[in-house]
């Protein structure tokens, strides 16, 4: 009789002893020895009936083995690999796979459970017609890790029907991706809607204050910048003016930058260029300026409407090397919502002033018949009236009032450059106790308003000094700065937002660096404010913004 006991195939290794297994499996088993290389041929020729090797050793299939070799190669791809049955027991896993841990394990198992099911169920539907199944993916998420994987799971060919083999991929990193794109995606589109209603209601540093909340909200929340500013281009200047800005220190916010390659930090650089600019260690580039206190790294993308580049988004960070690829990608997108959405701002206002004048001078026209066909009538029943003294004030009084509609109407449709309810004003020539004495720079370039706001100002008692462009304000102002003379004090500074050869900003910079107490109004018509002083100069304390065309009595009250 042949030996009865099962013969035991033993694949030698490092960690297998075949002489200390021949000693204590003999009475049970038939040891064989051979080596991996082997073990095909040396169980087709003894009839092996079972196999001792060392883990990752082999991968035992219906109709053989898979040697070291094999294992080595499953190992060396990068996925996890496995191979469960039908019952959801793992049968074998390659490295890669046993290092996902528990959890990920558990999971994948469950899924190849699926899959096996699956498979099954498409045979008995097919009726065996040869035809082979296709396998099947399965995404993994893990959201509190932010970690997520792709499993794809695929029958075995050739051994049992319900055996299959799962590949693992870690997608953690594009998937993180993809979810931060459609996150600031999601929020870009919040960032440039702008709801008709709402946007009525507001004038433009109300608009322009809504934007810098949001871009602030989301620039923190999902580009977790804590550092930024946003600087449009002034194409007439080619200056780089700071419209909005977190966390950079005062010192930075004051310096000129202008689009140009050198010698204007990256921000110049990048609105030269229009290329997007990363410098990971800004202590040893040299085209960087001032920015943080403790520099570290810097990020700065073109803001874009169209093929023009119309200002820059730039953040910073104490940080070296803080800023990667993806963070750019993701800068670059949101700087296409924020670029659009200044856009629409300043195409609302222009249309809105635009509409303005058109309207008016519509109204003006239609009005002026009816008032020249007035003023015939009353003339004729003054004919009639002869001498009729008792007539006679009343006649007067129509004529004065059709006088006084074609003077208002006049006012109003000029539009920006008058102001509203000036003749009760001056026909009051009350002197307002608080404003006695006071003395007042306007500063406008218009001449028509500049006057009118010189003697409804000076008809309550102040003391009006005007310029016509912003130059000369901005010099007086540096006068009083130096010499410190009580009697070229100013009590408040009004200017004009677009001066022609300076801002509305650059005469409220002028008057605060002569006196940081001094009050500041700015001027603009219906609420256009092509340079954003609005914003930069409510950050740093403006007092009040009034908007063309507005009431005598408005002006007064604010002053």
């Amino acid at each position: 009789m042949g030996d009865p006991r099962p013969k035991l195939l033993v694949l030698g290794g490092p960690h297998v002893d075949p002489g200390a297994l021949k000693a204590s499996l003999s009475d049970s088993f038939e040891l064989i020895e051979s080596s991996p290389d082997d073990a095909i041929t040396t169980m087709e020729a003894e009839g092996i009936q079972a196999v001792l090797a060392e883990a990752g050793d082999f991968l035992p299939l219906e109709r053989g083995l898979v040697t070291r070799q094999s294992t080595m190669l499953l190992d060396a791809i990068g996925e996890g690999v496995c191979l469960c049955d039908g019952t959801g027991r793992l049968l074998w896993a390659n490295q890669m796979f046993r290092e996902f841990g528990d959890a990920v394990q558990r999971r994948v198992i469950e899924v190849c459970g699926l899959g096996s099911e699956h498979f099954a169920q498409r045979r008995s539907e097919s009726n065996g017609d040869g035809r082979p199944l296709r396998a099947k993916r399965f995404k993994l998420a893990f959201t509190r890790a932010q970690r997520y994987f792709e499993v794809l799971v695929s029958p075995v060919r050739g051994g049992d029907d319900k055996l299959v083999a799962g590949v693992v991929r870690d997608v953690s990193s594009s998937e993180r991706m993809e979810r931060k794109i459609d996150a600031i995606d999601r929020a870009g589109r919040d960032l440039a809607h702008l709801d008709a209603e709402t946007i009525r209601r507001m004038h433009a540093s109300e608009r322009l204050r809504l934007l810098e909340e949001r871009i602030v909200k989301y620039a923190h929340e999902l580009l977790h910048f804590d550092h930024f500013a946003v600087r449009m281009l002034n194409p007439r200047t080619n200056e780089l003016e700071l419209v909005m800005s977190f966390g950079i220190p005062e010192d930075a916010r004051g310096i000129k930058l202008y689009a140009e390659q050198t010698g204007n930090g990256l921000s110049g650089y990048v609105a030269a260029t229009g290329e997007p600019a990363i410098s990971n260690d800004t202590t040893s580039d040299p085209r960087y300026v001032f920015g943080l206190n403790e520099p570290g790294s810097s990020l700065t993308v073109p803001l874009r409407v169209y093929d023009s580049t119309v200002g820059v988004f730039n953040v910073e960070s104490s940080q070296k090397d803080a800023f990667s690829e993806n963070d750019r990608q993701f800068a670059e997108i949101f700087a296409r919502y924020m670029a659009g959405a200044l856009h629409t701002l300043n195409l609302l206002l222009v249309e809105r002033h635009t509409t303005s004048e058109t309207t008016s001078g519509t109204v003006r026209g239609e009005i002026s018949g009816p008032l020249t066909d007035l003023v015939a009538e009353v003339e004729l029943l003054k004919k009639q009236a002869g001498g009729d003294s008792a007539m006679a004030p009343h006649i007067d009084r129509i004529l004065r009032d059709v006088a006084s509609i074609r003077r208002r109407m006049k006012n109003v449709t000029r539009g920006a450059q008058t102001l509203l309810g000036v003749d009760e004003v001056l026909e009051a020539g009350r002197v307002h106790p608080e404003l006695e004495g006071r003395r007042i720079l306007v500063a406008d370039n218009e001449e028509s308003i500049r006057d009118t706001i010189r003697r409804v100002l000076t008809a309550v008692g102040c003391r009006v000094v005007t310029c016509d462009d912003g130059t000369s304000a901005i010099r007086l102002l540096e006068t009083w700065q130096h010499t410190h003379d009580a009697e070229e004090a100013f009590d408040i500074v009004l200017s004009d937002i677009n001066l022609g050869d300076r801002t509305g900003y650059d005469v409220f910079e002028a008057a605060k660096a002569a006196s940081a107490k001094i009050p500041v109004i700015l001027m603009t018509g219906f609420g256009y404010d092509p340079h954003h002083s609005i914003v930069r100069a409510t950050q740093e304390g403006l007092q009040a913004v009034l908007f063309k065309p507005f009431q005598a009595d408005k002006l007064i009250e604010d002053v």
